[in-house]
């Protein structure tokens, strides 16, 4: 994100002579001091970049300066391009502007014709898009959010968080906030949270503990899994898991051992393969899949 700004911010004044940084705060949703060390930085990176004080102050590049293009090289400026692309498929902020500047800087206009990133499985609504950017800026201005979620076991309730970030993992979305129920460090999957509400409560960023393991911030627990496949599904289990992690039996099955939050999706997962899978360990798994299987025979009787 800061690249993305800083580069906006340089793009933006070889075309205006003066921006306030009020103006850049507000474009970047971001404080002003955070602009200022935007601008501290650019110098440090030898952009002649300088801020005039006063009534007609703002912040300004030298005259006549333009951005050299052997600043990256051509691989260089490609991964600066398809990451900034990667961003804004995330709907987490609007890149298309910015892609183009850099594209015209670095004359790289065909940068996107070998790939096409897109995460919108589930930002595919105006709701959904609303809910993330609610997200965003309290991230942003520190604010503590009010979050109506349904944990894993089903239960409904209202917790207020101090978000740290949107994090994209195994094809879901999740909020990265310390928990001021828990007291600690927790992990929420966007699409179970209902409701959010932007408290305007502000807290300290810097309080916040420091990172730990995705195990320990789950919103739920962990379970180790023992899993036996079958030959045919073998394509799946590419799909899912490393090579590494796949044990090749004589017969021919394939055993994966692999440690998973303890929701629903362990059981969407397991029963989605049919007879092609079972669950060896733990025991009350395979007791809970043996429940469900029962019901759906019972429904087919």
């Amino acid at each position: 994100m800061r690249l993305s700004r800083m580069l906006g911010i340089t793009t933006s004044l070889l075309s205006h002579e003066t921006v306030t940084a009020k103006q850049f705060a507000q474009q970047y949703e971001v404080s002003v001091r955070t602009i200022y060390r935007d601008i501290e930085a650019l110098s440090e990176a030898g952009v002649p970049v300088y801020m005039r004080r006063g009534r007609d102050g703002g912040i300004s590049l030298i005259e006549d300066y333009t951005v050299s293009r052997a600043m990256l090289s051509d691989e260089e400026a490609q991964h600066l391009i398809l990451a900034l692309q990667a961003m804004g498929a995330t709907n987490f902020s609007d890149t298309e502007i910015l892609v183009d500047k850099i594209k015209s800087i670095f004359k790289k206009g065909n940068i996107s014709s070998w790939v096409e990133i897109e995460f919108s499985s589930w930002i595919n609504t105006e709701k959904e898009k609303a809910k993330f950017l609610i997200i965003k800026t309290a991230i942003h201005e520190s604010n503590i959010l009010e979050l109506e979620y349904i944990t894993a076991s089903g239960q409904r309730g209202l917790r207020d968080v101090c978000p740290k970030m949107a994090i994209f993992k195994s094809k879901s979305w999740y909020l990265s906030a310390y928990c001021l129920k828990r007291k600690d460090m927790r992990l929420f999957r966007l699409s179970r949270i209902i409701k959010v509400r932007d408290t305007n409560k502000k807290f300290d960023p810097s309080s916040l503990p420091n990172e730990k393991s995705w195990e320990q911030e789950w919103e739920c627990d962990i379970t180790s899994l023992h899993l036996r496949f079958s030959p045919n599904v073998l394509y799946r289990l590419y799909d899912e898991f490393d090579e590494d992690m796949l044990e090749i039996n004589p017969d021919g099955s394939i055993d994966v051992k692999v440690c998973y939050p303890q929701d629903e999706w362990i059981y969407s997962f397991i029963l989605s393969l049919g007879d092609s899978v079972e669950v060896i360990s733990p025991h009350y798994v395979r007791a809970e899949i043996l429940r469900r299987a029962s019901l759906i025979a019972e429904k087919y009787k």
